[in-house]
């Protein structure tokens, strides 16, 4: 933020200001959340499931922002994007829900359309590709590990992965977009990866030095923060930050492995999901080697409340970790899949 602040002059002070107060604010959860015994926020899973998705629907219906209609939710003197802010929460209490080896027929039916299918739907009508995509691919893998058999994992995970498809294929044109700009960055219509493209490989090394203006790279507080990293810090830089990112990520499934808690295990697994998206598509997408999506990613981007929760989340990582080995595996939570 600072070396953007330096950068362009459109920009304030409030930039830097901005980030080190919810950058503060994030430090404050991450430290609560680590001293928090994670097993407590189990009971609470889904009133805060029934929450973030009544949540959801009201800043579809009434969102606004500036007095335009958007999916913003004002707090204070803020907006929040609630469809981004979702997605951790909401994920978080699918882990701590009763899982899929415990449902009965009839209650089978109403999970998959409650946990399932609405959360999809809310999200595509926000018309949020990534953020459906990633809900999906986390109630996929929750249920691949709760469910009893193939069959029945076949059965949850019909209705909600068909919901994407229908999503998908109403958004055709937009993906087609996307997808030539992706095969054609330097095409004339296709400017925004073009400059990307250029700026990465303008950057040498070592890069063109802190507080560079940008080389018209669009959103560099946003989506494109990585291209202007490594463009005023270098391919080393670049790298470096690619090797932080995939140790980060090795450590959250290395909790989701060691920890002999089911709880534990399902919330590693899911953050893994998040954070492997949130971090890796805009790094590769800024490399050219991914379509471009509207995803900013954590820690680095300009987010405010969503830097508050991304923090949070890694208190509760670590909050699990430090009692790996305090406590015992719990039988009977959650069986082991079988192949039917």
């Amino acid at each position: 933020m600072l070396s953007v602040y330096y950068a362009d002059e459109r920009y304030s002070v409030s930039l830097v200001e901005r980030k080190l107060f919810y950058f503060g604010i994030g430090v404050l959860f991450l430290i609560g959340f680590y001293f928090l015994d994670y097993r407590k926020l189990k009971k609470y899973s889904a009133p805060v499931f029934f929450f973030i998705v009544i949540l959801m629907a009201v800043s579809l219906v009434y969102g606004q922002l500036y007095d335009i209609s958007t999916v913003y939710i004002k707090v204070g003197h803020t907006g929040v994007n609630i469809i981004t802010f979702s997605l951790i929460p909401l994920l978080l209490a699918l882990a701590g829900m009763k899982p899929a080896s415990q449902w009965g027929r009839w209650e089978a039916v109403l999970n998959i359309l409650y946990r399932g299918v609405l959360p999809v739907v809310l999200y595509s009508i926000s018309s949020s590709i990534i953020y459906t995509y990633i809900y999906v691919i986390g109630f996929l893998i929750l249920t691949w590990r709760t469910s009893e058999s193939m069959k029945q994992f076949a059965m949850i995970s019909t209705l909600p992965f068909v919901g994407l498809v229908v999503f998908l294929c109403t958004r055709t044109d937009h993906l087609l977009f996307r997808w030539r700009e992706f095969m054609n960055p330097s095409a004339k219509e296709m400017w925004y990866m073009g400059n990307n493209a250029d700026a990465i490989q303008a950057a040498g090394w070592f890069g063109q030095g802190f507080g560079q203006a940008t080389p018209k790279i669009p959103y560099v507080l946003y989506d494109n923060v990585f291209p202007y990293l490594i463009y005023c810090f270098g391919w080393l830089f670049g790298i470096v930050v690619g090797v932080l990112i995939l140790l980060f990520l090795v450590r959250i499934w290395n909790i989701s492995t060691v920890h002999r808690d089911p709880y534990a295990k399902y919330i590693a697994a899911l953050l893994i999901v998040v954070f492997g998206f949130r971090l890796l598509w805009p790094l590769l997408m800024g490399l050219g080697i991914l379509p471009r999506v509207t995803l900013d990613p954590p820690f680095f981007s300009y987010s405010g409340m969503n830097q508050i929760l991304d923090m949070a989340a890694v208190g509760l990582l670590l909050s699990i970790y430090r009692r790996k080995n305090m406590i015992p595996s719990e039988v009977g939570e959650a069986a082991p899949m079988k192949v039917a």
